[in-house]
């Protein structure tokens, strides 16, 4: 099987094992979190409800240790509230911009770690369901795309690894 460069690997290669390159990349992932959390609160909240609930959420136990390790946590939880509030504003305008951005994020959560799915698709699903319609939204061309980039990402990533024999020990029976 050919050599994989995964981002740790590729992170070591550039910096070197230095556990503190890895420590500021969680650490900035989780901020980042907060930020798109204040965005998203800040769409049906006050500021100071988003302040207080972006406070909660970057000082929660969780958060500390997740910002201290080298996990694809920090990076999947802000990938999908990112998703969350382009999905919220996608709900609320209908414009593309929305569209591609709740498309992009949620795909990339999903590739950064495939139990983003149950979050991004239940979310997905509840505006489907709930606010636009099923028929509606068959109908629709923009669910088509951000339901296509939803699952582009790991979708490209596990055929190319069934084909080249990347993912061979993960896909054998």
């Amino acid at each position: 099987a050919p050599e994989s460069i995964g981002f740790r690997t590729l992170g070591y290669r550039l910096t070197g094992e230095h556990l503190w390159v890895a420590r500021i990349f969680s650490s900035l992932f989780w901020v980042l979190g907060g930020l798109a959390l204040f965005l998203l609160i800040c769409e049906f909240a006050s500021t100071g409800a988003a302040i207080i609930g972006t406070l909660i959420y970057l000082f929660v136990p969780y958060g500390i240790v997740a910002s201290r390790v080298f996990m694809p946590d920090p990076l999947m939880v802000a990938l999908i509230v990112f998703s969350l509030w382009a999905l919220f504003r996608w709900q609320n305008t209908s414009s593309w911009k929305w569209v591609l951005l709740f498309g992009i994020f949620s795909g990339l959560a999903i590739f950064v770690k495939n139990v983003a799915a149950f979050m991004v698709v239940g979310a997905f699903a509840g505006v489907i369901f709930g606010t636009r319609g099923l028929k509606r939204s068959i109908r629709d061309p923009q669910v088509w795309v951000m339901g296509l980039l939803l699952v582009l990402p790991t979708a490209v990533y596990t055929v190319y690894g069934a084909l080249t024999g990347l993912l061979a020990g993960q896909l054998a029976l």
